[in-house]
């Protein structure tokens, strides 16, 4: 089954629920997840939740096909930047101790502690407010923090803040 991450305007992750729906009541099913984003967390719970592929809705057709009759033979497969990204987590060069940070992620985190709404930093980083919220959630979800207010404090003590 070829499923994408996002199935509602509201929600980047409404796939990873169907996901894991679908396996419970089909076990034998599997499940290709197709995303806009390269996320390590998303990427991790799609895997936990059982998928079997991730890959990035920029894939060239041969590439998918590829990965769907891999992923038929019972197989895992992933696109050339997910599957760097499989062998940096199996590596453990990425720990939830140091989460990696993108230049976008950056942008919100100084936006977020400059006490920006969603919609606001939306704006600035020219995206809608649903995916302005995407960032903003996994920006939290790195730093470890579960309030708006503690972004600022949390990002501070990283060095987020400091302009490059």
């Amino acid at each position: 089954m070829l499923l994408d991450l996002k199935l509602s305007a509201d929600h980047d992750t409404d796939g990873l629920e169907l996901c894991s729906e679908i396996l419970e009541r089909r076990p034998e099913s599997s499940v290709v997840i197709l995303s806009t984003f390269l996320d390590e967390d998303l990427l991790n719970q799609a895997l936990r939740r059982g998928a079997k592929a991730y890959v990035l809705k920029e894939v060239d057709v041969v590439e998918l096909v590829r990965i769907i009759r891999a992923v038929s033979r019972g197989g895992s497969a992933f696109d050339g930047r997910s599957a760097a990204l499989v062998r940096a987590l199996v590596a453990g060069e990425h720990t939830d101790a140091d989460p990696v940070f993108t230049d976008r992620e950056r942008d919100v985190t100084r936006l977020l502690a400059s006490g920006l709404t969603n919609r606001e930093i939306g704006r600035r980083i020219f995206v809608s407010e649903s995916t302005a919220k995407f960032h903003v959630r996994n920006v939290m979800h790195k730093l470890g923090v579960h309030s708006r207010a503690e972004v600022a404090y949390a990002a501070g003590k990283r060095g987020l803040l400091d302009h490059h």
